[in-house]
């Protein structure tokens, strides 16, 4: 049918305005929690090689809960293991942005119910944490849509070769019936990329030492 194209300052402003209008309502300190996660997937964009070891575990993790549910839910331990050694592995190491995609929306999901969790979900905001948890929010789908830009750039570019599908999209052929979904190239010349990188981790450590420093007040008002 054709290729659908989508320019990435619009994905940025709509990732901008979404986050910006949940911080608002959540406040800065909830949205806080968000931004502590998210500067340690930037680390993880800074050093890749990390998130290897992690990689290791939970493929081990997914392919062990992956062939207990394929024998049935049944504690044949034989059965078990024997699917376990057939199963490939869910997560590429040596090509980790695939599951660092997923640890994004893993990441945000989760530090978005901690957030509620662990501050409440029904203490009074003042207008000043509406307004800090707007600007924290837009700050937050930023780096969001940055880190899944440079995520998808990395993992095909970690690709053994380009798939038939690609080479059909870069030459401009694609099959009858085929919808693809292409992003403007301007998205290589923007996000997570020289001192944007560096903004972001130093934004990240201050927005965390606030988050500390509240907390650390809520104890000792506690005493």
């Amino acid at each position: 049918m054709g290729v659908i194209t989508i320019d990435y300052d619009t994905l940025v402003l709509v990732a901008v305005l979404l986050f910006a209008g949940i911080g608002f309502f959540r406040g800065w300190l909830r949205e806080g929690v968000t931004t502590v996660v998210l500067l340690v997937l930037v680390a993880l964009l800074a050093k890749p090689e990390l998130a290897g070891p992690i990689i290791v575990y939970i493929n081990k993790l997914l392919k062990l809960l992956l062939a207990f549910l394929k024998g049935g839910l049944t504690l044949d331990l034989e059965n078990i293991l024997k699917t376990y050694k057939e199963m490939g592995d869910v997560f590429t190491p040596e090509n980790p942005y695939q599951f660092l995609l997923w640890l994004t929306g893993v990441g945000v999901a989760l530090s978005y119910l901690g957030g509620r969790l662990a501050l409440g979900a029904g203490d009074t905001l003042t207008p000043l944490s509406h307004l800090l948890g707007g600007l924290l929010g837009a700050f937050n789908g930023f780096i969001v849509i940055s880190l899944v830009k440079e995520y998808l750039i990395r993992y095909v570019q970690k690709l053994p070769q380009p798939t038939a599908q690609v080479s059909a999209l870069a030459a401009g052929r694609l099959e009858p019936g085929t919808v693809a979904i292409a992003v403007s190239a301007d998205a290589q010349a923007a996000g997570l990329q020289g001192y944007g990188l560096y903004v972001a981790v130093f934004l990240g450590l201050i927005v965390g030492a606030l988050i500390i420093g509240k907390i650390a007040n809520w104890e000792m008002g506690k005493r």
